[in-house]
């Protein structure tokens, strides 16, 4: 998978930390405003996503989020 993934509506933009081994991914539109940020929860040993405060999201923009991180999460071999 490709560092930045541009989809219909948003923009994805990973970057791992030094010594981690999963991926933060920013979330923004396409004024470049962030929305949120997927990361892995290790607790739940799952990606998810922790959007930003007051932001309403459309059915189209969550199934965006959805496949990303399905994507993810396939690309780790969970």
């Amino acid at each position: 998978m490709e560092d930045r993934v541009t989809t219909k509506y948003l923009i994805f933009s990973r970057y791992k930390y030094q010594g981690k081994k999963t991926y933060h991914v920013r979330v923004m539109n396409k004024g470049d405003e962030l929305l949120g940020t997927i990361y892995w929860r290790v607790g739940f040993r799952a990606y998810v996503f922790s959007p930003c405060a007051d932001l309403d999201f459309d059915t189209k923009c969550m199934q965006d989020i959805i496949d990303y991180i399905k994507a993810l999460t396939e690309e780790r071999g969970e």
